[in-house]
């Protein structure tokens, strides 16, 4: 058996000569650049040649043993085929599928006297859905807890604190807006894990923060501006607190993007040891006028409220006047079109999205990856499981990551069925910025979906600690307080959703008083029906009002209209266990077939079996 030192100076298999650091496949006069994450597969394959590679294996080296969905591995490897000219997985040359076991590696390699061998290492991670549990509640604990728990780490990991605003309240976009992009450029070095944090109290130690994190290293800094100049200060301590680097870089407020990627490359520098090149941003803007608009658009889009999302229209709008080449501002515009599609013409706005999203891979070719992202989310939205499904295989396994892929991906998941990689799916986006209002909400909501309520009760408790959130978070989290007794508390989350839609809140007393009361009696089905009549009440929370009301014929008439707009309210409420009645009506089968999600499962190998998905060893 080879080892994974000598193939990393280069191997040769069939008519392929591979060069691992170059991330090149060769043969035959053509050449073949492969992702990261691909080649570090493909070297995986080739170490155990002609051995079968377990899926876990995979996670084990190609992910670092992060939680990692089966739809990012199978993308991996249909990226890796697609390199090896082709190679079709029904008919393979090179790469064989060994169903609920792997792959291996077909064609030996040259010189090799490697004999079979099927791997399945230890795993770095707790065996199934505990990993997730402890890692992510440890995690949080320190919201909640007196004393927090130490999380595991890797040495090879960073947070990167919010930066201090040492000036004026009005430059806080330009604060808020250099920690991102920093955090967005640190994402492009390899093998180095990086979490955005949130701005340390004085009382915080690097000791302390590194335990919220899980992390080995902490990046504090501040921003200052003053008369057309700025200055950035930083400084990196290690897990017992020991400041193992600092420095001041300063210059004009056109040399900010400079500024940020000096502070990169000294973090980088520090970690993963120093280099010839430069830690530089996949994307550059040219105006420093248009990079001020671009900031505060990300400011208001963070609010995700309708008139910050407007107005943060607004600023990108601006800022792709004044630098058409910077492709960021498109992505950021197309996510607002996308997150405006709750409150206004949703076509509308997904049209846009689309199109702003397409324009930017135009000028800006380095965002493709992570502008499928808004083509899967709206692919969704659309009811296209399949393509969605492709469109987010590319935005999760791109070299450059990028937090909304994996959130977004986990509502794909959720909406055909997929719990358990929904869930995996949040933590990845999570373990990456802990601190985001959304990521936390998407969190909790995907252990709700698994009946987790003691995760669930937590991570709802930290979203609503961060800001008010979207509606479709203050209307999952009424579902969550209604399955926990607590109606008076939904009562006031719904009644929350409602201002954010701009809807007509009339009907949640009335609603609400019958519902704490008897959800199954008359009164509650008199009072849905004149409620449904008068046509005011939002669809997704109609459709699970009549389902907790136990009429499964009523919810059954609702949810065929999911058959023509797929748009018509979040499909993952179908899996709930409020849904269980819906779920056993005769037209259930026959509604699946419709929408498609029938087709979906048998392409996947999966099946509808005894009220949940079965996948089998997939």
């Amino acid at each position: 058996m080879s080892t994974k030192s000598d193939l990393q100076r280069g191997f040769e298999f069939g008519p392929f000569k591979v060069i691992p650091d170059r991330n090149i496949v060769r043969w035959e006069g053509n050449e073949s650049h492969l992702e990261p994450k691909q080649m570090k597969a493909l070297v995986t394959l080739a170490e155990h040649q002609p051995g079968v590679v377990s899926k876990q294996h995979l996670v084990d080296e190609v992910w670092n043993g992060r939680a990692t969905s089966d739809e990012s591995i199978t993308g991996c490897i249909k990226g890796l085929r697609a390199a090896l000219d082709n190679d079709n997985p029904r008919k393979p040359k090179y790469i064989e599928t060994i169903h609920g076991r792997g792959y291996r590696l077909i064609v030996p390699l040259v010189g090799s006297d490697a004999v079979p061998q099927d791997v399945e290492r230890p795993r770095k991670w707790i065996p199934g859905l505990a990993v997730a549990i402890v890692i992510v509640a440890a995690g949080v604990f320190w919201f909640t807890w007196p004393s927090p728990v130490r999380p595991p780490h890797t040495i090879d990991s960073v947070v990167i604190t919010q930066f201090a605003n040492m000036s004026s309240e009005a430059t806080q976009p330009t604060v808020d807006g250099f920690t991102e992009q920093l955090v967005s450029t640190l994402y492009e070095v390899p093998n180095l894990e990086i979490k955005k944090g949130i701005l340390p109290s004085e009382s915080d130690t690097a000791t302390d923060i590194a335990d919220r994190y899980g992390v080995g290293w902490v990046v504090f800094g501040s921003v200052q501006q003053m008369n057309g100049q700025i200055k950035i200060t930083a400084r990196i301590d290690d897990r017992e607190s020991v400041v193992e680097w600092a420095g001041t870089f300063t210059g004009t407020d056109d040399e900010i993007f400079d500024l940020h990627e000096q502070v990169a490359t000294a973090v980088r520098d520090k970690i993963r040891g120093k280099s010839a090149e430069a830690v530089t941003a996949s994307s550059r803007p040219t105006n420093s006028e248009a990079y001020d608009k671009f900031l505060l658009g990300q400011y208001y889009l963070e609010k995700r409220d309708k008139d910050s999302l407007d107005r943060a229209v607004a600023f990108f709008i601006e800022s792709i006047e004044l630098d058409p080449g910077y492709g960021p501002a498109y992505l950021d515009l197309a996510n607002s079109y996308m997150l405006l599609a709750d409150y206004r013409a949703r076509e509308e706005m997904f049209d846009l999205a689309i199109t702003t999203a397409d324009a930017g891979v135009s000028q800006d070719p380095k965002i493709h990856d992570a502008a499928q992202t808004v083509h899967g989310y709206v692919l969704l939205k659309r009811g296209d499981w399949l393509a969605a499904t492709e469109a987010f295989d590319i935005a999760t396994t791109s070299v450059a990551e990028y937090p909304p892929s994996h959130h977004y991906h986990s509502r794909l998941l959720a909406a055909v069925g997929r719990v358990n990689d929904s869930l995996n799916a949040a933590v990845r986006a999570w373990e990456m910025e802990p601190d985001a209002q959304v990521l936390n909400s998407r969190l909790a909501i995907s252990y709700f979906w698994k009946n987790d309520m003691e995760n669930a009760r937590r991570f709802y408790t930290v979203a609503n600690t961060l800001g008010q959130g979207a509606p479709i978070h203050q209307l999952s989290y009424a579902l969550f307080l209604v399955r926990d007794g607590k109606g008076d508390e939904a009562r006031e989350a719904v009644q929350h959703a409602m201002i954010l839609y701009g809807a007509d809140p009339s009907w949640v007393d009335p609603v609400f008083d019958e519902l704490t009361i008897s959800p199954t009696s008359e009164a509650m089905n008199s009072v849905l029906q004149e409620y449904t009549t008068l046509n005011i009440i939002p669809a997704n929370v109609l459709v699970a009002l009549w389902a907790i009301a136990g009429q499964s014929d009523k919810a059954m008439e609702l949810t065929w209209r999911l058959v023509d707009d797929p748009s018509f309210f979040d499909i993952e409420l179908i899996y709930l266990d409020e849904f269980s009645a819906l779920r056993r009506h005769a037209d259930f089968p026959r509604f699946l077939d419709q929408l498609g999600i029938s087709d979906y499962w048998r392409d996947i190998g999966c099946r509808w079996e005894n009220d949940k998905l079965n996948c089998g060893t997939n």
